[in-house]
């Protein structure tokens, strides 16, 4: 019988992303890759902004090896169109207003080694929170 991965938590903050996009990172915006090891076939994630300007882009990103470069997996308009990887959304998390929380989505991230999220934000930037959790 295979082992069952455990659920990996995801949680990661960028308390001043400007307006080039930019990596959400752990505590001091370090460390924002979420390493899934190949094993996780689903990430599911809540994006809060918690700044005072809207969003204007939001980004998956991912390896396929832990060698590997990363390559831009979503970005703008597909996060509005459940296809390819992206299985499921609730609110526009590409373009997300000002302090506005609970944009959601489901990913399918099968095959991935690492993943990392970046954003931008309008003239004087904003802070973003990602919650979620990576599954089997």
């Amino acid at each position: 019988m295979p082992i069952k991965l455990p659920v990996r938590d995801i949680d990661k903050t960028n308390t001043a992303v400007g307006t080039t996009l930019e990596d959400i990172g752990d505590s001091g915006n370090t460390d924002p890759e979420v390493i899934l090891g190949g094993g996780y076939s689903r990430v599911s994630i809540q994006l809060t902004n918690t700044g005072a300007n809207a969003l204007v882009n939001f980004e998956l990103h991912a390896k396929t090896h832990k060698d590997a470069s990363f390559q831009v997996i979503l970005t703008g308009a597909g996060w509005g169109t459940i296809a390819g990887r992206l299985l499921n959304f609730d609110g526009a998390l590409n373009t997300l207003a000002a302090a506005a929380a609970a944009a959601t989505a489901l990913i399918n991230v099968e095959g991935f080694y690492h993943i990392k999220f970046q954003a931008d934000a309008d003239t004087g930037g904003s802070g973003v929170t990602i919650k979620g959790m990576a599954v089997e």
